[in-house]
């Protein structure tokens, strides 16, 4: 989901339809995580996945590791807060590399 969007957006029909099943997947793995309280599922989910593609995707085009790090820690704090969970949520050390 991350290292292609550029390539899908060029693609044809096929590709594309691959990639937006893939991120359909993902959407409702977010959505069935979502906290109810906080509000339209589908709609935190969706705003959670491009926060987590585009977050990684802007993370791994700076030089500057720390700002890397800034990027993924800004967008991973308010995925959290769309879906309602707490900010203290762990995050594999996997998921952070850039």
């Amino acid at each position: 989901m991350i290292a292609l969007p550029s390539d899908v957006a060029r693609a044809g029909p096929a590709v594309r339809r691959t990639y937006e099943i893939l991120l359909g997947g993902m959407v409702g793995v977010f959505e069935r995580g979502v906290d109810p309280a906080a509000g339209d599922a589908r709609q935190a989910a969706l705003a959670i996945a491009a926060l987590c593609v585009g977050g990684m995707v802007l993370a791994r085009t700076v030089e500057d590791s720390a700002l890397a790090t800034e990027i993924r820690e800004a967008a991973r704090l308010l995925a959290l807060e769309v879906g309602g969970l707490d900010a203290a949520t762990p995050v594999s050390a996997s998921a952070s590399s850039n």
